[in-house]
């Protein structure tokens, strides 16, 4: 689609006379580590949240205490 120009140490060092140029260098690896841990955690938060729902299953003898148990839950009243 669009090419972007280069730009080169003489293009910037018209413009401003003091500028300097550094490299970006973008680390991979960090990125996905972070993202691993980010995954890990949401993974764990949605096994407690099952295995919570289970338990609430198996506590409940009749589908109108879980009917209120649910509502009680989402509204808090």
């Amino acid at each position: 689609m669009f090419e972007s120009p280069e730009t080169t140490e003489r293009q910037i060092t018209a413009c401003r006379e003091d500028a300097r140029l550094a490299s970006l260098e973008f680390n991979l690896g960090d990125s996905s580590m972070g993202l691993g841990v980010v995954n890990i955690m949401a993974a764990s938060v949605g096994v407690w949240g099952l295995i919570c729902l289970i338990s609430g299953l198996g506590n409940c003898s009749a589908l109108q205490e879980l009917t209120r148990g649910l509502i009680v839950a989402l509204t808090g009243i």
